[in-house]
This record gives C-alpha cells, sequence and structure tokens, in this order.
C-alpha cells in the first residue's frame, strides 16, 4: 500500500510542476526539474521517496522518444543514440557500486535507484526502436 500514498504525490506534482515545465521548456529541464526537486525533498522529508519523481520523468522521456511525431529531434534519438549499448554500460556500474554490498545500496537508494531508471529507459527505448 505504500505505492498509493508515492503514486498520489508524483502525480499530484506532475501536473502541477512537470508538465508546466515540460510545455515550457521541453523534456530536458523537465528531467532536472524532476531530480532535483525529488532529491530536495527527500532531503528535508526523510524516507518520502519523492526521488521517484525523477524516474516518472525519465519514464516521460522514454515515451516522448517513442513515440515522438516523425522528423522530430526527440524522434531522431530513437535511431541515432546505441540506447543497447547504453543499458549495457548502465547495468555495469549499477554492477560495480552493488559490489559494496546490499547495505551500501539501500543507503544510497537515490543513485541506485536513477541508475535502474535510465537502463530500463534506455531498453524499452532500445525495444521500440526500428
Amino acid at each position: 500500500m505504500w505505492s498509493v500514498a508515492t503514486e498520489w504525490q508524483i502525480y499530484f506534482v506532475f501536473a502541477l510542476v512537470l508538465l508546466p515545465v515540460l510545455r515550457r521548456f521541453g523534456i530536458v529541464v523537465t528531467v532536472i526539474t524532476a531530480l532535483v526537486l525529488g532529491i530536495v525533498i527527500d532531503r528535508c522529508l526523510p524516507g518520502s521517496k519523492f526521488h521517484y519523481l525523477s524516474l516518472f520523468a525519465l519514464g516521460m522521456c522514454g515515451a516522448l522518444i517513442n513515440f515522438s511525431p516523425p522528423g522530430s529531434k526527440l524522434h531522431a534519438l530513437e535511431n541515432k543514440v546505441s540506447w543497447g549499448w547504453i543499458t549495457i554500460a548502465l547495468i555495469t556500474v549499477f554492477l560495480g557500486l552493488s559490489r559494496h554490498g546490499v547495505e551500501w545500496l539501500e543507503a544510497h537508494s537515490t543513485p541506485g535507484d536513477l541508475l535502474i531508471g535510465l537502463a530500463t529507459v534506455s531498453f524499452i527505448v532500445y525495444c521500440t526502436a526500428g
């Protein structure tokens, strides 16, 4: 049941903050805004899991890359970037960090979550491209 409260918070911030930022500044600024906002809120409210907001924004980015109109800059990224190699590199970095142990990953959940989120988005784009 913990995810219901977290999802409610994310959708609330999505509608009030991320959509206006996306429309005005684009996906890169939206992802950065979500990352900064999530980390700041996590630091102010320990245990809030608000860094998941950045994972949500990464998912938005992947969807925009996969489903933007042909000819757009984001659509061009779908085939110009080597998403499979990016996925492998990100998973390798995560596995390298995991050699520090599960305790380290639990104590530093934000970087681990972000690496897995980036790897997941790049893998989904890789599977959807072409």
